[in-house]
Formats: C-alpha cells, sequence, structure tokens
C-alpha cells in the first residue's frame, strides 16, 4: 500500500518541463525575431543546479506531454548530458503542486502536461499568472463514459494570480505541518 504524505491533489501523472538555458540561447540566436526574449523561457546555471539538485532529469523533450508519453517506451529519448539537454523535467505520479510551488515560488518558468495530460499548464518568467488550459479532446477520450456533459461549462483557460496561488498553497502547508505532513518545499 502507498501512502502519500503532502498536498495530495486528485491527480495522476504529470510532467513539468523546463527549458534549459544554453539551449534557448543557441535557439534564439538561430531565431532572433520569433525569440524576442529567451530570459522568459531559459534558466540560468544556478536555476539549473537548484533544479537537478530537486531530482529534475535532462531531456531532449521540448513538451511535457512527451515526456509520460515517450519514457517508458524509450528511456533513450529522454536521456541527456544536462549541459546539452533541450530541457529538464520531472514527472509526479499524484501531486502536480508540489512541483508546481517549487517553480513558482522561486519564478521559474515551466509547462507541465497535468492529469494525464488533460492540462497544460504554463508560466512565463516575471508575469503575475500562470494559466491553466484544459485539453478538451483529452478530457473527452478519458471521460466519455462517465457524466463528461457537466464538464463542457467549465472554461477551458484559468488565468491564476501566482502570488494568490502561492499564498494559498503556504496556508495549506501550516496547516498540515501541525498535523505531521512534510512541507512544501
Amino acid at each position: 500500500m502507498k501512502i502519500r504524505l503532502g498536498f495530495v491533489t486528485n491527480s495522476s501523472s504529470s510532467s513539468f518541463v523546463v527549458m534549459n538555458h544554453s539551449y534557448i540561447s543557441s535557439l534564439s540566436s538561430r531565431l532572433s525575431s520569433f525569440l524576442e526574449d529567451d530570459d522568459k523561457f531559459g534558466i540560468t546555471d544556478k536555476e539549473r543546479d537548484i533544479l537537478i539538485k530537486d531530482g529534475f532529469k535532462p531531456s531532449n523533450q521540448l513538451h511535457a506531454a512527451s515526456i509520460d508519453l515517450f519514457t517508458e517506451m524509450n528511456p533513450k529519448l529522454i536521456k541527456a548530458k544536462v549541459k546539452d539537454a533541450y530541457s529538464l523535467y520531472k514527472s509526479c505520479a499524484c501531486n502536480q503542486n508540489e512541483i508546481a510551488y517549487f517553480l513558482l515560488k522561486r519564478g521559474i518558468p515551466f509547462t507541465a502536461a497535468v492529469h494525464y495530460g488533460n492540462q497544460t499548464w504554463y508560466y512565463e518568467r516575471g508575469d503575475k499568472f500562470f494559466y491553466k488550459l484544459r485539453n478538451l479532446g483529452l478530457e473527452y477520450e478519458m471521460y466519455k463514459d462517465v457524466s463528461v456533459g457537466k464538464k463542457w461549462d467549465e472554461p477551458a483557460l484559468e488565468k491564476v494570480n501566482v502570488k494568490k496561488w502561492l499564498k494559498e498553497r503556504e496556508k495549506e502547508n501550516e496547516m498540515n505541518k501541525k498535523i505531521g505532513f512534510r512541507p512544501l518545499k
């Protein structure tokens, strides 16, 4: 039996991708008109070290949804040397809020495929908001057998205030610490 302590959300199989600064820099020099400000997407060397220490792994995948789809089938698609990697990634089995908290608290940009890819979460460096986008086709495919009709009325895009979201997680964190759960980083 598996017991999960902390901020358990009703979700499974989420992957977060953070673009490696050296890859973004080389890409932006080739596509300078397309990527005007690589600082919004890439990470610093210090941030890369923090992410590696926290368990992020180097990858040659650019999209969070690709991590879950291809990791099991062919780990060679994921493995890369840190210096040469396009991105760093981290996956979780049930608790995407913990990884999102870690990244947002540090202002690190990311994209994430959340709850089997049913949502994409996106944060750009320096933005006051992060975004949750519903992937309606995947939602339909997964839930078509169970009253999906109610879900269609929900908005496809949620604009989430970062400070407010972090504050809510910190309140939950204090409450959970009192009952012995492991705090968020």
